[in-house]
């Protein structure tokens, strides 16, 4: 026997809510123009540069509350002007300075999301959508470094990274950002009066910074005899302080940018074989701001290494074996405030191990 069970959905697919609550729909288009040059002073090479960058931003949203289509529109003229310096004294060495500008425009989901109310008490309502008004988040960036390689395959680098941001924004555009309530003018809605209407949409922050160090080194060792001579290895490590404004003036350090990063390598070839191991670290980080109960979500640092070995036996066979994970450490682990584990989310993926045999003919 078979059995049919029917659930009649004509109500629901008749709904336009049911059918569009969750439209969005943009069109954003792009035009820029650019001028750079190339100057030689010697040791000494200067590339200044100048671009404008226009944008055009249309968004079509559902409006839950008048069961239609609305639409807004954003634009943004952006001036990015750059300077890059060069600088070589001897061989085997650079010293790098650039001055840019940069900015980042805001998500379509912010600009325009669809339109919902809320009625409070005293007769006052509350409509929450996107806010074509966002400005791009700006900064200026600042980097600095120096570069040195040797004749037996040696590498080294230090550098050092400024940036200067305004009217920040965070949470990847996955959400309408830093939404606060801001009375209107508009006291009539939907055909209703009301003794309070504000609005709520999502705004600015305000200034930031960036500060970082990062020091990169590499030795191959082929100065040594025989099969010693097929040793390398390296690392690179990163510090850096971040701080911005997520707005009135509530300061914290950037999402997602953690404090340390770091990576360890050693390399092996000789003949036909090649083996590398890699060790990664990821400091702590913030990754939602006021998430819980005014914590910020943070994660834990996260570790993880992994193993690749080859050998090549001519004649287009080559066998490769690779472990991700070795170790089997945890792959994310996040929880409510930055000293407790409260509410922990662990991420837990064990190592993955791919083994190939491979001709080529």
């Amino acid at each position: 026997e078979i059995f049919y069970t029917y659930f009649p959905m004509a109500t629901a697919q008749a709904d336009p809510e049911y059918m569009n609550g969750n439209t969005l729909k943009g069109d954003e288009n792009v035009s820029a123009a650019y001028v750079t040059g190339k100057y030689d002073f010697g040791a000494l090479e200067v590339i200044p540069g100048l671009r404008f960058e226009h944008t055009d931003i249309k968004n079509t949203y559902w409006n839950s509350t008048k069961k239609t289509f609305e639409s807004n529109s954003t634009d943004y003229n952006e001036w990015l002007p750059s300077l890059f310096v060069n600088y070589r004294p001897e061989t085997g060495g650079v010293y790098r300075a650039s001055l840019t500008r940069a900015y980042m425009r805001p998500a379509m989901v912010q600009l325009g999301n669809k339109t919902t109310t809320r009625e409070g008490d005293n007769n006052s309502l509350t409509i929450s959508q996107g806010n074509p008004d966002l400005k791009p988040l700006k900064s200026w960036n600042l980097d600095l470094s120096g570069e040195w390689s040797n004749a037996e395959g040696g590498y080294a680098m230090i550098g050092a990274y400024y940036k200067k941001l305004s009217d920040y924004m965070y949470d990847n555009g996955s959400t309408q950002v830093n939404t606060g309530e801001t009375p209107t003018n508009l006291l009539t809605y939907n055909g209703k009066t009301y003794d309070r209407v504000s609005l709520s949409h999502p705004t600015n922050g305000g200034e930031g910074t960036v500060k970082g160090l990062e020091v990169q080194l590499y030795q191959k060792f082929g100065m040594l005899p025989g099969w010693l001579s097929g040793f390398g290895a390296g690392a690179n490590f990163t510090r850096q302080w971040t701080e911005v404004d997520i707005g009135k003036g509530e300061k914290h350090p950037i999402q997602n940018a953690p404090e340390y990063l770091a990576n360890v390598k050693v390399n092996y070839a000789w003949r036909g074989l090649t083996v590398d191991l890699t060790h990664n670290y990821t400091g702590e980080a913030v990754i939602a701001y006021n998430d819980v109960a005014g914590l910020e979500l943070w994660t834990r640092p996260v570790k993880r290494t992994d193993l690749h070995a080859g050998y090549d036996f001519g004649k287009g066979v080559k066998l490769d074996l690779s472990v991700s994970n070795l170790f089997k450490d945890y792959s994310y682990w996040a929880h409510v405030g930055k000293n407790s584990l409260a509410i922990n989310d662990i991420v837990d993926s064990g190592s993955t191990t791919l083994l190939t045999l491979k001709y080529t003919y």
